[in-house]
């Protein structure tokens, strides 16, 4: 079964970032080099901090081409990326207006909240002057419905 879980130790991402190509493939790089490098910040005393893993597509798995999709190529796609799901802690949303309307993100966001619940999902507004006004314009339904955002 491709959502089944995978027992807690298992998990191999602390992260599974999901966003728009456009306009948030930058940030999404930005975001995951620096959490992927933070552990070897200073910090006060020398504490060790843990390395975090992080997921993107592109960087910890790659889409098919649509010339080698098989006929089905949409289920091809929804299974690796719920293969990477399944072996992630949490997700974070990179909340834009292409991700609103966005079939992955709204895929990877239903997946999570299925299979992982609300509690293991962060948003972050990457545009919008007053995305508290609009939140239907940046958030993917699924999350609004399940309570997240309400609060940008």
């Amino acid at each position: 079964m491709s959502g089944q879980r995978l027992a807690k130790e298992e998990h191999i991402y602390d992260l599974f970032l999901s966003y728009s190509q456009n306009p948030d493939y930058g940030l999404a790089r930005y975001i995951e080099g620096f959490l992927e490098s933070f552990h070897a910040m200073p910090t006060p005393n020398q504490i060790r901090l843990r390395t975090l893993s992080v997921c993107r597509d592109g960087s910890d798995f790659s889409l098919p081409k649509l010339q080698t999709l098989s006929s089905n190529g949409v289920a091809t796609v929804r299974e690796l990326i719920t293969h990477e799901l399944n072996k992630t802690k949490n997700l974070l949303v990179l909340c834009s207006e292409a991700a609103a309307s966005s079939e992955w993100v709204r895929f990877e966001a239903e997946w999570f909240l299925a299979n992982k619940g609300p509690d293991k999902i962060t948003l972050a507004m990457t545009e919008g002057f007053d995305p508290s006004a609009e939140p239907e314009r940046y958030i993917p339904d699924p999350l609004l419905k399940a309570g997240l955002g309400g609060q940008v």
